[in-house]
C-alpha cells in the first residue's frame, strides 16, 4: 500500500483540549481527511504566548507559533505535497509564495472582504479608535491577497475556494478583480452529530438563540426586539426563549428581556458536542444577521430540524428557501409575525422543520463537502504530476 500524500493545513485557531472554541468548522472536515491523507496542522498566530506549542487533538498533530521563521521551517520539515490555508494573511502569503508548493485557499468571510462591510460594528465615538487600525490592516491584507491571486492565475498552483456564491461575488467586488479559477464548497455540517429527530408540535413554542454577542453584525438586538414584540401577544406566556452567547453586548441587550420568566439566559459559549441536546429541546432557531457568508450554526440548527428565522443577507439565502425551509425577514415585526404564524399553525411548523433538515442534508452534509474537497485535492495533485 503506497504512503498517503502529506497535507499541511494552515489555520490560526485550531481547537485544543483546554480551548474548544477554535476553528471548529476546520476541525470538523479534518477529522475525515486522515482516511485519505496524512494531515499536519501548522498554525501561525502572533497572539500565541509560547514560541512553539505542539499537541495532538483527536489524533491530528498540531504545531503553532507566533514566529514566521519557525512557521516556514515547520512546513519545510514536513515537506507536504499540498498546503491548505484557512484565514490567509500577508505573512502566510509571503511564506507560501517562497515555498513553491501547490496550495488551496479557503476563504470564509472577514479574511477577504473590505472593512466597509463591518462599519456597523463601529457605531460610537469610542469605537473609532479601533476602526482605524482595523481598516489599515484590512486594506494591507486585501492588497496582499489580490497580488497573490493575480500570480496564481498565471502559475496555476493556487486554487481559491469560497464557502458561498455570495462570498465569491463579494470578494471579487472588494478586490476589484475576477477570480475565475475558483470554486464554491460550503462549510460542511455534521449531519450525523446534528441529526434530525422529528419534532413534537409543542416545540414550536420553544425558541432558541445561540449567537456571539461580540459585534453588532450578529444582530442580537433584532432578536431582543422580536421577543419584546411577542410579549404583547396573548399567547406570549406559552412561549419559552433560551438565549446562549457571550460578548460585551450580552448584558446590555438581554437586560431588556431578563425580567420575563419565560426567557432563560446562558451567558457563555457552548461547544459543538453539547449543542445537539439543546437543539432537541427547541423548535425555532431565531438567528437574524447583518453580515454572514454562510452561517454554520444556522446550518447545524436546521440539520437538527429547527425552523430558522434569519435575514435575507449575505450567503444565507443560499441555504434557506424562504417559506419552504425557514423564513428570511428583515425586521423584528416580520420575525415576530412568523413565530406567531407557526404558533397558530403547528402543521406548517412541522413541514418547515422537516424541510429545513432535508435542505442542509442535500446542500452541505459534511460527508458530501469533504468528498468534494478530497476530489479537488486529488485533481490538483494529478494535474501537477503532468506539468
Amino acid at each position: 500500500m503506497s504512503p498517503k500524500l502529506k497535507l499541511v493545513v494552515v489555520t490560526p485557531h485550531y481547537p485544543k483540549p483546554e480551548s474548544l472554541y477554535g476553528d471548529v468548522f476546520v476541525h470538523s472536515r479534518l477529522k475525515k481527511y486522515p482516511d485519505h491523507f496524512e494531515i499536519h496542522v501548522v498554525g501561525y498566530n502572533k497572539m500565541i504566548k509560547e514560541r512553539i506549542n505542539s499537541y495532538t487533538y483527536h489524533e491530528i498533530s498540531v504545531y503553532e507559533t507566533p514566529d514566521h521563521f519557525l512557521f516556514e521551517e515547520r512546513i519545510k520539515q514536513i515537506g507536504p505535497h499540498l498546503i491548505i490555508i484557512h484565514f490567509i494573511n500577508e505573512v502566510i502569503i509571503q511564506v507560501v509564495s517562497k515555498l513553491n508548493i501547490p496550495t488551496m485557499v479557503f476563504f470564509h468571510g472577514f479574511d477577504v472582504t473590505t472593512w466597509r462591510r463591518r462599519l456597523m460594528n463601529y457605531d460610537t465615538i469610542g469605537s473609532i479608535r479601533y476602526l482605524i487600525p482595523y481598516a489599515f490592516a484590512n486594506m494591507k491584507r486585501l492588497r496582499a491577497i489580490k497580488g497573490y491571486l493575480k500570480k496564481a492565475v498565471h502559475n496555476n498552483q493556487v486554487k481559491p475556494v469560497f464557502v458561498s456564491v455570495w462570498l465569491k461575488e463579494a470578494a471579487e467586488e472588494d478586490l476589484k478583480m475576477s477570480i475565475s479559477n475558483s470554486i464554491v464548497i460550503h462549510n460542511g455540517i455534521d449531519t450525523d452529530l446534528f441529526g434530525y429527530k422529528k419534532k413534537d408540535a409543542d416545540l414550536r413554542k420553544r425558541i432558541l438563540i445561540i449567537r456571539p454577542f461580540s459585534a453588532i453584525n450578529y444582530a442580537n438586538d433584532i432578536s431582543i426586539k422580536t421577543i419584546l414584540l411577542l410579549s404583547k401577544e396573548s399567547f406570549f406566556n406559552e412561549l419559552q426563549f433560551s438565549i446562549y452567547g457571550d460578548g460585551y453586548l450580552f448584558k446590555r441587550l438581554t437586560d431588556q428581556v431578563s425580567h420575563f420568566p419565560n426567557v432563560t439566559l446562558h451567558n457563555y459559549f457552548i461547544g459543538n458536542p453539547s449543542i445537539p441536546a439543546i437543539h432537541e429541546g427547541h423548535g425555532i432557531f431565531l438567528c437574524p444577521s447583518r453580515l454572514d457568508s454562510q452561517g454554520v450554526s444556522l446550518g447545524e440548527a436546521m440539520s437538527s430540524g429547527l425552523v430558522p428565522i434569519s435575514s435575507p443577507i449575505g450567503g444565507i439565502p443560499e441555504f434557506i428557501e424562504n417559506g419552504v425551509s425557514g423564513y428570511l425577514e428583515n425586521q423584528p415585526e416580520e420575525m415576530a409575525e412568523r413565530i406567531k404564524q407557526m404558533y397558530l399553525d403547528p402543521k406548517k411548523f412541522l413541514e418547515l422543520s422537516a424541510a429545513a433538515s432535508n435542505r442542509i442534508l442535500k446542500k452541505c452534509a459534511l460527508k458530501n463537502t469533504v468528498q468534494q474537497e478530497v476530489e479537488l485535492i486529488n485533481s490538483l495533485l494529478k494535474k501537477l504530476e503532468h506539468v
